[in-house]
């Protein structure tokens, strides 16, 4: 969401979303899902708005795209490929193909989408969200399509189609560009070595690669340019990296899948569409080297997000084989046919009223469901009473849930950064947090049960909500996101970190004046810090409501 509001305010492609950002802009997220979302928000004006509203918009593309892979894929059967796309788009079946046949829990609990009574609330569906997989489904859907079209058919339109779409993967997930690089490598040297005489296609796979490599240029100009960041390192380490060069035996269930319908693929596909045939087999083995490929770099970036790439085209495999089991029956009689039909219509039938049933029960949501995704007016008032008053500002703040919700909801630009998103080094994203307390008068002790478990804080009223939870033991994921997780620690900050962190702070000399700043913000999330927080210095207040106050920060002349 902050990257989108980034992109609404004008800044693509969009880098650091807070008040410290580091000379150049640049960000190792993709760009193409805050493009998607902020088209939205400039549409509605209204973050909030703009996300039911891709929450209804894009499982219909969604829908029309599954249905036209379908209807390329079964031979233009319109029922099937209907179907397949309820299923894609109803159910989590095409993001957790692997885990069907793996996990017992998963299967079962997958089967509920067909049975009407059960109810979910919307908030919960695999789909709401963002950006994975609601905004960046759609442009792996088209990406396969014409990667279908073209393998099935090759000629120059295609390869260009199929190229530009697989360089805008570049744009939408990391796994799922190295996926697919991976698996249009295996079929050019498959087309080399066993397609020599076949000059058409070879000349067509020449434009999908030409056409994919200039694609994605700007997304490596973009990369190399972030890579000369000092903190760069730093945030690639927080979001979580594998190093070494090994074998990877802990997905052993994904392997005897993987072969399973190898197997499956040859006895269905091979005599009848050779073609069909050797595509399955290049996304399979592609599927087991993405899982290995540590063994070339030396490291891998959460390597558990594999499945995130692989299982929309196992979905389609285990589809396209249904499709064939189905065509045979078909044939049997017309009985047979027509019993089929039913089934499939029934079956319809039930997704598409268990969905009806979770919109109505989400129509009137209960009192938690409430509690859990709305904010307090005075929170929401006050932010954009700040955002008309000093419209791109900064603002200071030692909650992390602050700047989040600053920078998603407003244009204001929060003094503390979120350390998942920020290139800053861990060095300066310290700095930042130390200071940001300090100047808020937070004591040693509360400071040292911020950066551990968080038991004990002191809180008001508003600690009883759901949403305010995160800001009472989210510091050590919103400082150093996954950045300990090798070391021994799980997800905690290890203690002698923590200890040289608290003897820093307390020999800290910090100023309003030294961070930029324009204002300091003191609301419900700050004062579970201090009991009577206050802006010291003398700042003026502004603006106060029941809950929050603004104060003005000024320069040593101003005072």
């Amino acid at each position: 969401f902050q990257f989108a509001r980034e992109v609404y305010d004008g800044n693509f492609p969009p880098g650091d979303i807070f008040q410290n950002s580091p000379e150049g802009q640049s960000n190792i997220y993709p760009w193409l899902p805050p493009l998607l979302l902020a088209s939205l928000i400039w549409v509605f004006k209204d973050v909030s708005v703009a996300y039911l509203a891709a929450n209804f918009v894009f499982p219909v593309i969604l829908f029309l795209l599954f249905y036209l892979l379908g209807y390329l894929v079964f031979e233009r059967n319109r029922l099937l490929a209907v179907f397949f796309g309820l299923v894609g788009t109803l159910t989590p079946s095409a993001l957790l193909a692997d885990r069907l046949f793996t996990n017992l829990d998963v299967f079962l609990n997958t089967t509920k989408n067909f049975y009407p009574l059960v109810k979910t609330n919307l908030a919960s569906l695999f789909l709401a969200r963002v950006d994975y997989p609601l905004l960046t489904l759609p442009l792996y859907l088209v990406a396969l399509f014409f990667l279908f079209a073209f393998w099935q058919a090759p000629n120059k339109k295609r390869g260009v189609l199929a190229g530009f779409f697989a360089g805008l993967l570049f744009y939408t997930y990391f796994h799922k560009w190295v996926y697919w690089v991976v698996v249009l490598g295996i079929l050019f040297f498959l087309s080399v070595v066993f397609s020599k005489g076949d000059k058409v296609r070879m000349k067509s796979f020449m434009y999908l690669i030409v056409t994919t490599s200039l694609t994605s240029i700007p997304y490596f100009v973009n990369y190399f340019t972030f890579k000369k960041l000092v903190g760069s390192d730093d945030l690639i380490e927080r979001l979580a990296i594998e190093e070494g060069r090994f074998i990877n035996f802990s997905v052993w269930p994904q392997y005897l899948l993987y072969m399973s319908l190898a197997i499956i693929v040859y006895l269905f596909f091979y005599k009848k569409d050779r073609q069909k045939a050797i595509l399955y087999w290049s996304f399979l083995v592609a599927a087991f080297c993405i899982w290995n490929i540590q063994i070339i770099t030396g490291f891998v970036p959460h390597p558990d997000h594999w499945p995130r790439a692989i299982n929309p085209v196992i979905f389609l495999m285990a589809f396209d084989v249904f499709f064939n089991l189905y065509s045979y029956l078909s044939t049997q009689s017309k009985k047979i046919e027509g019993l089929l039909v039913v089934f499939l219509c029934l079956l319809m039938v039930s997704m598409v009223a268990k969905k009806v049933v979770n919109a109505i029960y989400f129509i009137y949501p209960s009192q938690e469901i409430v509690s859990k995704y709305t904010l307090p007016h005075d929170i929401l008032d006050s932010f954009f009473w700040l955002e008309k008053t000093d419209p791109g500002s900064g603002v200071i703040s030692p909650s992390f849930l602050s700047s989040i919700y600053l920078s998603g909801l407003t244009s204001i630009r929060p003094y503390l950064p979120w350390g998942g998103v920020t290139p800053l080094s861990n060095k300066d994203l310290e700095s930042v947090f130390l200071t940001a307390n300090k100047l808020f008068g937070v004591s040693s002790d509360i400071l040292k049960k911020r950066l551990g478990n968080g038991v004990g804080l002191l809180c008001k009223e508003y600690c009883s909500k759901p949403y305010v939870q995160y800001n009472l033991y989210g510091t050590r994921l919103s400082l150093y996101q996954l950045y300990f997780q090798d070391y021994g620690h799980g997800l905690d900050i290890p203690s002698e970190r923590i200890s040289y962190l608290v003897d820093l702070y307390g020999n800290l000399d910090a100023d309003w004046s030294m961070t930029g700043s324009g204002w300091a913000y003191v609301g419900p999330w700050e004062n579970q810090f201090y009991p009577k927080m206050n802006a010291s210095n003398n700042l003026p207040l502004y603006y106060k409501n029941s809950s929050v106050k603004l104060y003005k920060i000024l320069s040593k002349d101003e005072r």
